[in-house]
């Protein structure tokens, strides 16, 4: 079972496209290390064995915030306004972090991704920024704030996904799990893109 993508995207700053391509073109030619980073192990690989010329930089991440919030200003409003809203998600958040850590250590990196894809775990991964948005009070509305550069941070990803693709691009999209959710979302509401499934490609035998 094969994809055969023509298009792989990564979490990268499109400002540093250059530095892509030169480090991906001395991969291909034998001249550079991966790392262990997922963007190189995967994403480089990948590229590779379906003979790509390069891998996409398409990431945005110039305004974590509007309103002038940061992440730290509205875990500290909800640590000093809210101290069992902000005990439940910080817990909800550990609990997630040693339930990776587990899996981290007796998975095989096709099974990881696997459970990152999967429904239940990206619900799971989406639900903190939703019980965030409703952190704040009327005058100060912390959580939504940053939870509204949190989306436009995603849809800035997903058009400059979406203005790379041309008819009948195949495209093998590799970002941190916690994007999965919304990119997923926009990709189907546009009705632009027919969605596969990346987990029964994880899963499918070698060779086919």
């Amino acid at each position: 079972m094969r994809f055969l993508p023509t298009v792989v995207a990564i979490e990268v700053e499109p400002s540093e496209q250059d530095t892509l391509d030169r480090n991906f073109s001395d991969y291909v030619a034998g001249r550079f290390a991966l790392t262990g980073d997922e963007r190189h192990q995967v994403g480089f690989r990948v590229a590779a064995l379906a003979g790509l010329p390069r891998v996409h930089a398409i990431n945005w991440n110039e305004d974590e915030g509007y309103g002038g919030w940061s992440l730290a200003d509205v875990h500290e409003w909800a640590r000093l306004h809210d101290p069992d809203g902000y005990r439940h998600l910080t817990s909800e958040g550990q609990g997630f972090v040693e339930e990776f850590a587990t899996r981290q250590a007796r998975s095989t990196v096709a099974q990881l991704h696997a459970w990152f894809n999967d429904p239940a775990t990206l619900v799971r991964l989406h639900a903190p920024y939703i019980k965030m948005a409703a952190m704040g009070d009327l005058p100060h509305p912390a959580g939504t704030e940053w939870v509204a550069g949190w989306y436009h941070r995603n849809l800035r990803i997903y058009f400059n996904l979406a203005r790379r693709l041309q008819s009948g691009d195949r495209a093998l999209v590799i970002f941190g799990a916690g994007h999965i959710p919304l990119l997923t979302q926009f990709a189907m509401s546009g009705g632009h893109f027919d969605l596969e499934d990346v987990v029964p490609y994880l899963h499918a035998p070698q060779g086919r």
